[in-house]
């Protein structure tokens, strides 16, 4: 019959060939939720919502009770809900006709069910999140997901002790680490074999593919294992390549930098499973001046916090399960890669240890200034009694090292000592550790600047600079505005700074590293300060440690004999703009850095753009045209232009300080009478020797001293009655009233009188 005449027969419901309920018919789901209610009685308060099939003969007709979205007062009572609150009855929002609230029945029904222990956590969540790390199933798929910060990371610490008998020596404070034999089947690398194996990543000889670049692994990925073929690697990070540098040797500074590390893992991690930092533990850590400092740190550890970090400490291959592994499958096609790399040896030696605890022979010498000799009364010895010169026993560390410098150079590193079996490059190393030992910064930093050595961890130091949107400028004329290897970077330091007593180009490899590190730390230290100028650092370092009194430094008033730690620690002192210094000594070290209040380069864009006759800086003419035309007022190359002008004209950096304090009270009264037009060149320097002149004359300042140095001006403060602010204000006025003025248009319209220089 339906075949003859469609649409003509009933249709029954599939209930009549005994199916049981249809659960994902959507008709049918506030229905089932209302069944599934009455099964866990549970009947929240709410009014029977409307019938869900009319027509249906099973309906029930007993009234159902819903879960409201939200409850409200009616308009008509609102009034003596005011006067008298809590005294009307709620409704629920089922009479403004809203329909079923199913998100709220649908929470409330789970909540229900879970309570009643018809449904378990582990059923809703599958992959264990509500549960600690260390009890969610292990992943065992080869890739590593992105994941969002974890609230409750643990940074898992790896000891590893570079020999038995240091080992034991820890174990007698109840620090408890491993050895590189200990930790197998799990191999060791340093850092730079991953760099090798990462060079196949992406490598292609037909399309002329080179791989990943030679540049250093960072803190993210010496975290994790590795599985290449055949084995479980684990890798130290860069701090503990520094063996062949010299920063090892200062405790402090690998304290400060382990917590840097642990800190910035923490922060930053986002990869699916625990970080993993490898602390290797070397011999000439202990044997250094700061080993208690070191073993109390290690001891402190073993709390579970470092800072604000929670750490882990633990054996390798218990780690393993809860860390971070990586699989690198690209290796089968590039077995040789690996094949000959290099691990972590275990150092063989003898197993008493009271070699490392005889701290006595180690101590450090308090030395405030190396001795130097003058090398051209050795100059024309020959090489022979250079080489008795240096074995000499009597002779200090410093000409020793500066004999070893002309041997360097007459014949090179490899040289071989007569009467030695060692080469020149041997005795300085060894030279340089000792000194390392002894705390004798000034021997160590000559050293290492004869041998050229270069630190691994510059590149991404240097990186951290750049995209904080810093640049570096070496020398005068050299800006380094994108990543170098250290190769490079070393090459530019070594051609512009030769090896000298100063040690300046390992000082400023120094440099680089701490204005990295202290850059991801806390970057409103550098707030004002656009391009970092390497040698006006120096100078202001000099300037913060000849008048600063702090007995971290020990009274030493020269740079190179500082430990890197407390090279560091001046660095943070000079940056951090919101210590109280006399405004001279401040007035210098802001000078040195180039440091500028906010807005200053749009200020300065602003002041040529209302003087036609450009801005002279000492004998340099800043021109309208074409800085104008080829550079908008946010312009980088204006920046450089503005900053270079400032730091070649004025030598004296309280002097280019004040110039600053001078173009800054110039915008400010050209930005408030925006008509006026300067046609002639705004000399700044005349500016400043005008206010000068002012303030010698009301401070009946007469005599030759005070006509060749500016300090007392210098010593005022700029913003207190009467400072330098007020007779630079009185100069700039002065110029603007006697030069030639041009009102523009905007002026005209009142009438020429719109001008407000007051």
């Amino acid at each position: 019959d339906e075949y003859s005449n469609p649409g003509s027969q009933t249709r029954r419901p599939n209930f009549q060939l005994g199916d049981p309920i249809f659960l994902w018919q959507p008709r049918s789901r506030h229905r089932l939720i209302a069944d599934l209610m009455i099964c866990i009685d549970r009947t929240p308060c709410s009014i029977q919502p409307p019938p869900w099939d009319p027509s249906s003969r099973q309906q029930q007709q007993q009234p159902r009770r819903w879960m409201p979205k939200f409850y409200f007062v009616p308009r008509d009572y609102l009034q003596d809900e005011y006067s008298n609150p809590g005294s009307q009855t709620r409704r629920p929002n089922f009479q403004l006709g809203d329909p079923i609230f199913l998100w709220g029945e649908a929470v409330m029904l789970i909540a229900d069910l879970m309570e009643s222990g018809y449904l378990m956590a582990h059923d809703l969540d599958l992959l264990r999140r509500h549960k600690p790390f260390h009890e969610r199933p292990l992943d065992l798929s080869r890739r590593v997901p992105f994941i969002n910060k974890l609230q409750d990371l643990v940074v898992q610490v790896v000891l590893i002790s570079e020999s038995v008998r240091l080992q034991q020596m820890l174990a007698t404070f109840g620090v408890q680490s491993q050895t590189p034999t200990q930790v197998e089947p799990i191999t060791l690398w340093p850092s730079k074999n991953l760099i090798r194996v990462q060079e196949c990543l992406g490598r292609c000889d037909r399309l002329s593919l080179s791989g990943r670049p030679l540049r250093p692994i960072g803190q993210l990925g010496t975290a994790k294992f590795y599985r290449v073929p055949g084995r479980t690697v684990l890798c130290y990070p860069l701090l503990f390549e520094m063996r062949d540098f010299y920063l090892l040797h200062d405790m402090d500074m690998v304290i400060d930098e382990v917590r840097t590390n642990l800190l910035f893992l923490s922060t930053w991690w986002r990869l699916k499973g625990r970080p993993t930092f490898c602390f290797l533990l070397r011999e000439d850590m202990i044997r250094a001046a700061g080993a208690k400092q070191l073993i109390a740190f290690l001891t402190s550890m073993r709390s579970g916090w470092v800072n604000d970090v929670r750490v882990l400490l633990g054996r390798a291959q218990n780690l393993l399960a809860s860390a971070c592994v990586d699989h690198l499958d690209y290796l089968q096609d590039h077995n040789h890669a690996f094949r000959d790399l290099p691990s972590v040896e275990e150092l063989s030696v003898e197993k008493s240890f009271r070699s490392l605890m005889n701290i006595q022979g180690h101590a450090a010498v308090a030395i405030e200034q190396e001795e130097w000799i003058d090398t051209r009364r050795v100059e024309s010895s020959n090489s022979e009694q250079l080489c008795q010169l240096i074995d000499t026993a009597s002779l200090n560390m410093g000409p020793k090292t500066q004999l070893l410098h002309m041997l360097v150079d007459r014949h090179g590193a490899d040289y071989v000592l007569p009467g030695a079996n060692e080469t020149v490059a041997q005795r300085l190393e060894e030279m340089s550790r000792t000194a390392g030992v002894q705390q004798r910064w000034a021997i160590v930093r000559y050293a290492s600047a004869i041998l050229r050595k270069e630190v691994d961890s510059l590149a991404p130091s240097l990186s951290n600079v750049i995209v904080a949107g810093k640049r570096i400028i070496i020398g005068s004329d050299i800006v380094i505005d994108r990543p170098l290897t250290p190769k490079e970077l070393c090459q530019i330091l070594y051609a512009h700074y030769p090896p000298g007593p100063s040690g300046k180009a390992v000082l400023l490899q120094e440099l680089i590293l701490f204005l990295g590190s202290l850059i991801c730390r806390d970057s409103v230290l550098f707030r004002g300060i656009h391009y970092i100028r390497l040698d006006p650092l120096i100078d202001a370092l000099d300037i913060e440690l000849a008048n600063v009194n702090d007995p971290l430094f020990g009274g030493c008033k020269i740079l190179q004999n500082l430990s890197p730690y407390k090279v560091k620690s001046l660095i943070v002192s000079i940056l951090d703009h919101r210590q109280s210094r006399h405004p001279y000594w401040q007035r210098r070290i802001d000078g040195c850095l180039c440091r500028v209040p906010s807005g200053f380069y749009e200020g300065v864009y602003g002041v040529l753009e209302a003087c036609s006759g450009g801005i002279r800086i000492g004998h340099t003419l800043i021109e309208q045209h074409p800085c104008l035309n080829d550079m908008s007022r946010n312009d980088a190359n204006f920046v450089f232009a503005v900053q270079s002008t400032l730091a070649r004209e004025t030598a004296n950096p309280a002097l280019r300080q004040m110039m600053v304090e001078a173009l800054v009270i110039i915008e400010l009264i050209l930005q408030r009478n925006p008509e006026l037009k300067v046609k002639e060149e705004l000399d700044v320097l005349s500016i400043v020797d005008e206010a000068w002149r002012d303030f010698k004359i009301e401070h009946r300042l007469d005599g030759p001293e005070f006509e060749k140095s500016m300090n007392k001006f210098y010593e005022t403060e700029s913003v207190v009655s009467r400072g330098t602010s007020s007779f630079i204000a009185k100069s700039a006025l002065n110029f603007l009233l006697k030069g030639e003025i041009a009102l523009d248009q905007r002026g005209k319209e009142f009438g020429g009188s719109a001008c407000k220089l007051s």
